[in-house]
């Protein structure tokens, strides 16, 4: 555990919760950045959570990497966990959920919700509550062969959400909102592309009876394509970043990218605190380029 020294923390805590599902890249590292800036300048505690609980695509090699990475960039944390250690967590949920007669089996195939489905705005689609009917109790959902579904208010953009996969995992939805609820905390900064599951997460809070946090979310780094930079695509991992760069000219990159006012060509993220704001920060995505070792906004 990496713990933050010096900081005076009031009631409250930020966080950052990163899939372990690839290497960090600069889109990475601005994300934890600005959720970073806004905890500690708000003296709020700040937790570093790993989101691990994909058992296709996460690897604990990842997480290392991450923190890896931001502890290089000048990164400090309060506290860290893992969502694979709160299985039980998301059990007692699942039976909350089920006491409600709001948890029910979902037996359609992806073909078939495709075929009727409306598209939402991050091009997933909005599931047609074709099986809400299919209620499952506290005392049968676990042995359900099928994903479960949690019947939430109808106007959520993207529809009734998977609490628990068809291979007994459970969902990022539900783990976030659990996770956050458990760790108490109130200030959630995160990137635009996630901006559609914010309502679902408040309709499962709701649900659940959670005290809801307040949202923040930011711009991105796009690839030249139009891509969003991810670690799926394979974009540019720290590791190569951080042999051409030093963490100062990256955290001064960032910051310019982000819209704050950087005096020279390198900084620290403590540097940043007196000047951050909001305010500043920029609502347009910013396109960067990788190119002779050096990372160039275009």
């Amino acid at each position: 555990m990496h713990r933050a020294r010096g900081h005076d923390v009031v009631n409250g805590c930020g966080r950052f919760a990163p899939s372990c599902t690839g290497k960090a890249h600069p889109g990475t590292l601005l994300s934890a950045l600005l959720a970073w800036l806004d905890a500690r300048q708000k003296n709020l505690s700040f937790l570093l959570r790993y989101e691990d609980l994909d058992p296709d695509r996460c690897r604990a090699y990842f997480g290392i990497h991450l923190s890896e990475a931001m502890t290089w960039l000048g990164l400090d944390w309060d506290q860290e966990e893992k969502q694979t250690d709160h299985i039980q967590r998301y059990e007692q949920a699942c039976d909350s959920l089920a006491d409600h007669g709001v948890l029910y089996a979902c037996s359609c195939s992806r073909s078939a919700i495709r075929a009727v489905a409306e598209r939402t705005s991050d091009g997933s689609y909005r599931y047609p509550r074709t099986c809400r009917e299919q209620l499952v109790t506290k005392a049968t959902w676990r042995t359900c062969p099928w994903p479960l579904r949690v019947c939430i208010a109808d106007d959520v953009e993207m529809g009734d959400p998977v609490v628990r996969r068809r291979d007994g995992a459970f969902s990022y939805q539900l783990a976030v909102v659990v996770d956050d609820a458990e760790a108490g905390v109130t200030r959630i900064v995160r990137g635009s592309d996630i901006y559609p599951s914010t309502t679902t997460q408040r309709a499962l809070q709701q649900l659940l009876g959670y005290a809801q946090p307040s949202y923040q979310h930011h711009f991105l780094l796009l690839e030249p394509d139009g891509e969003k930079l991810a670690k799926l695509h394979q974009s540019i991992s720290w590791s190569s970043l951080s042999s051409s760069m030093s963490a100062g000219e990256v955290c001064a990159f960032l910051a310019n990218c982000a819209g704050i006012p950087v005096e020279s060509s390198t900084c620290t993220p403590k540097d940043l605190l007196d000047v951050f704001s909001w305010d500043m920060i920029t609502c347009t995505d910013q396109t960067v380029l990788w190119q002779d070792g050096r990372l160039q906004k275009i």
